[in-house]
């Protein structure tokens, strides 16, 4: 009992962000199981002219374990950049459901149909099951990779700050973000929104700007060092 109350305990700076997680994961199965009147298409012409390569499926599905991996990191190894990186988070994410909400948006770039004997388009093909074009704009694929690797860049941690980490950070996030392309998840549109988003974020959560500041002197949770 003991052992489970240390748990809790160590984890309190955790449960803003679990809380977060589940009210993004509910509220983007909602949007994507809501039929909308009408759709706004964000693909354009360029988009037709990248070729469909299914094997950027592999690390369009290690995004996946690269989002979590590094705020794990972080809240173990330094918790002032996870919460940070938690800000990140939360910015781009709920400003995704509320765009999806307010301008539903949809893709119509994906083959009609693919050889499913690889492994890689077999991969591609269950992804299309459960995810439907819908809702992509801007992309969270490019946003959230963007935050990981910035979160463990400005880190003071050991791996942040090894150089080998940092290039296979920079590199991951790139390939990722090629990725939601090669694989007709996402088009250069939502590839730019991610991007532009990704850098309206940073401004926010990395400069001394008047609601940040608020935040660290009225949010214990997230009060964060200088």
């Amino acid at each position: 009992m003991q052992r489970l109350k240390r748990v809790f305990i160590y984890l309190k700076d955790a449960y803003p962000m679990i809380a977060f997680v589940i009210f993004y994961l509910l509220s983007f199965r909602i949007l994507e199981k809501v039929n909308r009147i009408k759709y706004y298409n964000i693909g354009i012409k360029l988009d037709e002219k990248i070729p469909f390569i299914p094997a950027f499926v592999i690390p369009y599905c290690f995004w996946f374990v690269y989002i979590i991996v590094i705020p794990v990191y972080l809240y173990i190894k330094d918790i002032n950049s996870y919460k940070r990186a938690s800000l990140y988070y939360v910015f781009g994410c709920t400003l995704f459901i509320v765009i999806s909400a307010l301008y539903p948006n949809i893709l119509y770039l994906r083959p009609s149909s693919i050889d499913n004997t690889g492994i890689c388009n077999k991969i591609v093909l269950d992804i299309w099951k459960s995810d439907t074009p819908t809702n992509v704009f801007p992309s969270i694929h490019v946003y959230n990779s963007v935050v990981a690797t910035v979160a463990m860049l400005k880190s003071n941690t050991k791996l942040g700050k090894n150089r080998y980490i940092r290039v296979s950070c920079i590199v991951t996030a790139i390939l990722i973000s090629l990725s939601t392309i090669f694989i007709k998840q996402h088009s250069l549109m939502d590839v730019t929104g991610g991007l532009v988003l990704a850098i309206i974020g940073y401004k926010l959560v990395y400069s001394k700007v008047p609601i940040i500041q608020w935040l660290r002197k009225n949010r214990p949770y997230i009060t964060i060092n200088n």
